[in-house]
């Protein structure tokens, strides 16, 4: 809906916000050069918010509205992007799955056509139901194709969980993997080494309450050279921080580049499978 430079104001930007709410079709709206404001704006943001998640696109340029306003407004569209292709996706997956259980009978029952042989191989009603059966087959398999496609297309769009869920498994099942066998050495009395996420956090915990123990009026009346024992402990603790940040960042990078070369051989495989003979 396209409603450029129609000097709206800011109550007509709010009768339309409030329109919206009841709203359930609408995806895209310009209102431009309106003078709306940031009281129509606002409207806008709780609408969003609250009653309406099909409007996607919604342009206020040249309407004196607040950044902060067109950011929460920016962020609030976003979501309703993901919701619009998290249920396309559904509604993909729907038609997908009935039509792959029903390709998958017609490729058992030609397959079992085939295996006919003599007399009941020749026959034309035989002929004629495989003819019949390779013709459905062939349309399915292209529509499987096109929404096959359309799905992979909408898991690269959709929400950020979406486009990360196998990432995430992996990155749970392995924290998972170490705390079991954290657990096992415990059991069978092994020492446990502490992982770098234990040191920097026990490193914390020691620096603020060292910290927090220089600022009680206490510390003033400590000796000179207990204070400076106290300052050299605090120096040490703040030294072994950085010191374990640059072990996680190492660690990260290593990681990284491990992805990336996994990446890069699975690529060249693939390149190797699809070069033409």
């Amino acid at each position: 809906l396209d409603l450029y430079q129609n000097d709206i104001g800011p109550k007509g930007g709010v009768l339309i916000s409030r329109a919206l709410r009841r709203n359930a079709s609408l995806t895209s709206l310009n209102l431009s050069m309106n003078n709306i404001g940031d009281e129509g704006a606002s409207d806008f943001v709780e609408t969003l918010r609250n009653g309406n998640s099909t409007l996607t696109k919604l342009s206020l340029a040249n309407n004196h509205v607040n950044p902060v306003v067109l950011r929460d407004l920016n962020s609030l569209l976003d979501r309703n992007t993901s919701y619009k292709v998290d249920k396309e996706w559904h509604d993909t997956k729907n038609k997908l799955l009935p039509l792959e259980y029903k390709l998958t009978g017609f490729q058992m029952r030609m397959e079992k056509l085939e295996e006919l042989t003599g007399e009941a191989a020749e026959s034309e009603a035989v002929k004629e139901q495989m003819e019949m059966l390779s013709t459905q087959i062939g349309q399915m398999t292209k529509e499987v194709d096109t929404l096959t496609q359309r799905e992979e297309v909408l898991l690269e769009e959709g929400t950020w969980l979406r486009r990360n869920f196998l990432r995430l498994k992996r990155a749970v099942t392995l924290r998972s993997n170490v705390q079991k066998a954290v657990d096992r050495m415990k059991k069978q009395g092994k020492e446990h080494k502490a992982t770098l996420e234990e040191l920097r956090t026990q490193t914390a915990e020691r620096l603020m309450e060292a910290q927090r123990i220089a600022l009680l009026p206490e510390y003033a009346k400590w000796s000179s050279e207990k204070r400076k024992e106290h300052e050299t402990l605090i120096s040490e603790l703040k030294l072994e921080a950085q010191r374990i940040r640059t072990l996680e960042r190492a660690a990260a990078s290593r990681y990284e580049a491990v992805v990336a070369q996994e990446q890069a051989d699975k690529a060249a495989q693939e390149g190797e499978q699809n070069k033409p003979e």
